[in-house]
């Protein structure tokens, strides 16, 4: 049995420190996934935060035979797509892409910070962006994110071949500018 293991049953015995030490193992990934997801820092803190509160309340649903950590990318990406289906969200963001660079100069300053390359992956449909987040920004490998998202790896191959190709047209678009 694994020390991840033996924290997971202590947790699912109300041993609140032992879900404590998880939380601050995972934090910074699920916060740097989420602000990919959601090209915003404060949605982002939302985003890990209800999914630690999700993943407590359900941790008696974990199947032990998985990794902890697919489990948990599994109730972020979903908390992160409830997000940006809302309503309020799309109308949040439709505004923020709307005000693009209108100068060359504000243009390679957002290439710099990679700004360009987020408004570019934004843009992506929600299936294609979550497999281009999980494969090329988080390196998870083709079978981890068909676990993930429950499908097959062939899946998730076409999905991110499809990503990459509609991302390049965006992102030519974007750096027209």
């Amino acid at each position: 049995m694994t020390e991840e293991t033996q924290i997971i049953k202590k947790c699912i015995n109300g041993d609140v420190e032992s879900f404590n030490y998880l939380v601050s193992k995972y934090q910074s990934q699920l916060l740097r996934m989420a602000y990919r997801f959601l090209n915003n820092w404060d949605d982002a803190k939302d985003a890990t935060q209800d999914t630690f509160v999700k993943a407590y309340f359900s941790l008696k649903t974990f199947r032990q035979n998985h990794r902890f950590s697919t489990w948990l990318y599994s109730i972020l990406i979903n908390v992160c797509l409830d997000k940006l289906k809302s309503p309020y969200y799309r109308r949040k963001t439709s505004l923020n892409i709307s005000t693009e660079a209108n100068t060359i100069d504000n243009a390679l300053e957002q290439l710099a910070e990679g700004e360009l390359l987020q408004k570019a992956i934004a843009q992506l449909p929600l299936k294609r962006r979550r497999v281009f987040i999980l494969v090329e920004l988080e390196s998870l490998s083709t079978g981890e994110i068909a676990e993930i998202l429950g499908c097959s790896e062939s899946t998730v191959r076409v999905t991110l071949m499809k990503a990459r190709e509609q991302l390049r047209k965006i992102y030519l678009e974007l750096n027209k500018l």
